[in-house]
Protein backbone atom coordinates (compact mmCIF):
# COMPACT_ATOMS: atom_id res chain seq x y z
CA UNK A 1 0.00 0.00 0.00
CA UNK A 2 2.69 2.50 1.01
CA UNK A 3 4.81 1.53 -1.97
CA UNK A 4 1.88 2.18 -4.30
CA UNK A 5 1.22 5.62 -2.78
CA UNK A 6 4.93 6.48 -2.95
CA UNK A 7 5.09 5.35 -6.59
CA UNK A 8 2.02 7.45 -7.46
CA UNK A 9 3.48 10.51 -5.71
CA UNK A 10 6.84 10.14 -7.48
CA UNK A 11 5.06 9.73 -10.83
CA UNK A 12 2.94 12.83 -10.25
CA UNK A 13 5.81 15.13 -9.38
CA UNK A 14 8.55 13.86 -11.68
CA UNK A 15 7.65 15.99 -14.69
CA UNK A 16 10.74 17.76 -16.01
CA UNK A 17 10.74 20.79 -18.26
CA UNK A 18 13.13 20.94 -21.18
CA UNK A 19 16.25 23.10 -20.94
CA UNK A 20 17.78 24.88 -23.90
CA UNK A 21 21.43 25.86 -23.75
CA UNK A 22 22.23 28.39 -26.41
CA UNK A 23 25.90 29.28 -26.50
CA UNK A 24 26.05 29.98 -30.25
CA UNK A 25 23.05 32.08 -31.15
CA UNK A 26 22.06 32.70 -34.74
CA UNK A 27 21.74 36.39 -35.61
CA UNK A 28 17.98 35.98 -36.10
CA UNK A 29 15.53 36.08 -33.23
CA UNK A 30 13.53 33.13 -31.98
CA UNK A 31 9.80 32.52 -31.66
CA UNK A 32 7.73 34.91 -29.53
CA UNK A 33 5.32 33.22 -27.13
CA UNK A 34 3.61 34.01 -23.85
CA UNK A 35 5.32 32.17 -21.03
CA UNK A 36 7.53 32.09 -17.99
CA UNK A 37 11.19 31.23 -18.49
CA UNK A 38 14.03 30.52 -16.09
CA UNK A 39 17.22 32.07 -17.47
CA UNK A 40 20.65 31.28 -16.07
CA UNK A 41 23.60 33.19 -17.51
CA UNK A 42 27.31 33.24 -16.86
CA UNK A 43 30.42 34.62 -18.46
CA UNK A 44 33.52 36.35 -17.16
CA UNK A 45 32.64 37.94 -13.84
CA UNK A 46 28.92 38.05 -14.65
CA UNK A 47 26.33 35.55 -13.48
CA UNK A 48 22.63 35.57 -12.84
CA UNK A 49 19.48 33.58 -12.37
CA UNK A 50 16.38 35.27 -13.74
CA UNK A 51 12.71 34.48 -14.18
CA UNK A 52 11.31 36.23 -17.25
CA UNK A 53 7.58 36.50 -18.01
CA UNK A 54 6.51 37.38 -21.57
CA UNK A 55 3.29 38.14 -23.40
CA UNK A 56 2.32 36.56 -26.75
CA UNK A 57 4.45 39.03 -28.73
CA UNK A 58 7.59 38.28 -26.68
CA UNK A 59 7.56 41.53 -24.69
CA UNK A 60 8.87 41.03 -21.18
CA UNK A 61 6.11 41.93 -18.72
CA UNK A 62 7.93 40.95 -15.51
CA UNK A 63 11.42 40.00 -14.42
CA UNK A 64 12.81 38.79 -11.09
CA UNK A 65 15.80 36.90 -9.73
CA UNK A 66 19.41 37.81 -9.08
CA UNK A 67 22.21 39.41 -11.09
CA UNK A 68 25.74 39.18 -9.70
CA UNK A 69 24.29 38.27 -6.31
CA UNK A 70 21.92 41.25 -6.14
CA UNK A 71 18.12 41.10 -6.36
CA UNK A 72 16.71 42.28 -9.69
CA UNK A 73 14.44 45.29 -9.15
CA UNK A 74 12.88 45.53 -12.61
CA UNK A 75 13.27 46.15 -16.33
CA UNK A 76 15.37 48.95 -17.77
CA UNK A 77 15.90 50.63 -21.13
CA UNK A 78 19.69 50.71 -20.70
CA UNK A 79 21.64 50.11 -23.95
CA UNK A 80 18.44 50.81 -25.96
CA UNK A 81 16.99 47.45 -24.91
CA UNK A 82 13.82 46.34 -26.68
CA UNK A 83 13.14 43.92 -23.77
CA UNK A 84 11.92 41.16 -26.07
CA UNK A 85 12.53 37.56 -25.05
CA UNK A 86 11.88 34.53 -27.24
CA UNK A 87 11.05 30.92 -26.44
CA UNK A 88 13.56 29.51 -28.95
CA UNK A 89 17.11 30.54 -29.91
CA UNK A 90 18.10 33.27 -30.37
CA UNK A 91 16.48 34.19 -27.06
CA UNK A 92 17.25 37.92 -27.28
CA UNK A 93 17.80 40.36 -30.12
CA UNK A 94 20.80 42.67 -30.62
CA UNK A 95 19.01 45.31 -28.49
CA UNK A 96 18.31 42.62 -25.93
CA UNK A 97 17.08 42.52 -22.40
CA UNK A 98 17.95 45.13 -19.78
CA UNK A 99 17.28 44.97 -16.05
CA UNK A 100 18.41 46.69 -12.87
CA UNK A 101 19.51 45.86 -9.35
CA UNK A 102 20.04 48.34 -6.53
CA UNK A 103 23.74 48.57 -7.45
CA UNK A 104 23.88 48.30 -11.26
CA UNK A 105 21.99 47.96 -14.53
CA UNK A 106 22.73 45.19 -17.04
CA UNK A 107 22.08 44.61 -20.73
CA UNK A 108 22.14 41.16 -22.36
CA UNK A 109 22.12 41.08 -26.15
CA UNK A 110 22.73 38.88 -29.17
CA UNK A 111 25.99 40.17 -30.63
CA UNK A 112 25.13 38.95 -34.13
CA UNK A 113 28.52 37.22 -34.14
CA UNK A 114 27.27 33.85 -32.96
CA UNK A 115 27.12 34.53 -29.23
CA UNK A 116 25.50 36.56 -26.49
CA UNK A 117 27.12 39.32 -24.51
CA UNK A 118 26.51 41.42 -21.46
CA UNK A 119 27.39 44.94 -20.44
CA UNK A 120 26.66 46.99 -17.36
CA UNK A 121 26.06 50.65 -16.63
CA UNK A 122 28.96 51.06 -14.20
CA UNK A 123 31.66 49.86 -16.59
CA UNK A 124 29.96 51.02 -19.82
CA UNK A 125 27.76 54.11 -19.24
CA UNK A 126 27.17 54.60 -22.98
CA UNK A 127 25.65 51.11 -23.31
CA UNK A 128 27.78 50.15 -26.30
CA UNK A 129 27.54 46.67 -27.74
CA UNK A 130 28.04 43.96 -25.19
CA UNK A 131 30.23 41.63 -27.29
CA UNK A 132 33.26 42.19 -25.08
CA UNK A 133 31.81 39.97 -22.34
CA UNK A 134 30.60 36.70 -23.94
CA UNK A 135 27.84 34.83 -22.10
CA UNK A 136 26.34 31.38 -21.94
CA UNK A 137 22.56 31.39 -21.58
CA UNK A 138 20.57 28.40 -20.39
CA UNK A 139 16.83 28.84 -20.77
CA UNK A 140 14.22 26.53 -19.26
CA UNK A 141 10.49 26.83 -19.60
CA UNK A 142 9.27 27.37 -16.04
CA UNK A 143 7.57 24.41 -14.38
CA UNK A 144 4.07 24.82 -15.80
CA UNK A 145 2.63 21.33 -16.19
CA UNK A 146 1.77 20.20 -19.70
CA UNK A 147 -1.51 18.35 -20.47
CA UNK A 148 0.22 14.95 -20.30
CA UNK A 149 1.53 15.85 -16.84
CA UNK A 150 -1.98 16.79 -15.69
CA UNK A 151 -3.24 13.44 -17.02
CA UNK A 152 -0.49 11.59 -15.12
CA UNK A 153 -1.38 13.48 -11.94
CA UNK A 154 -5.07 12.59 -12.31
CA UNK A 155 -4.22 8.91 -12.86
CA UNK A 156 -1.98 9.04 -9.78
CA UNK A 157 -4.68 10.62 -7.63
CA UNK A 158 -7.17 8.06 -8.97
CA UNK A 159 -4.78 5.25 -8.03
CA UNK A 160 -4.39 6.61 -4.52
CA UNK A 161 -8.17 6.97 -4.16
CA UNK A 162 -8.75 3.44 -5.48
CA UNK A 163 -6.19 2.01 -3.07
CA UNK A 164 -7.65 3.87 -0.10
CA UNK A 165 -11.21 2.84 -1.00
CA UNK A 166 -10.12 -0.78 -1.40
CA UNK A 167 -8.37 -0.69 1.98
CA UNK A 168 -11.47 0.78 3.68
CA UNK A 169 -13.65 -1.92 2.08
CA UNK A 170 -11.33 -4.63 3.36
CA UNK A 171 -11.44 -3.15 6.87
CA UNK A 172 -15.26 -3.09 6.86
CA UNK A 173 -15.39 -6.73 5.74
CA UNK A 174 -13.01 -7.66 8.56
CA UNK A 175 -15.25 -5.88 11.08
CA UNK A 176 -18.35 -7.72 9.83
CA UNK A 177 -16.68 -11.12 10.07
Amino acid sequence: MRKMILLAAVTMFSAASPAFADTVAPPTTGTPVAGIFDVVYSGGTYSGDLQVTTDASGHVTAISGTADGQAVTGLSTYASADNLFYSTPSFVSFSGLSFSTMLNTFGIGNTGLGDYGITDLLSNPAGLCCGTHPLTLTVTAAAVPEPATWAMMLVGFGGIGFTMRRKNGAQKLAQIA
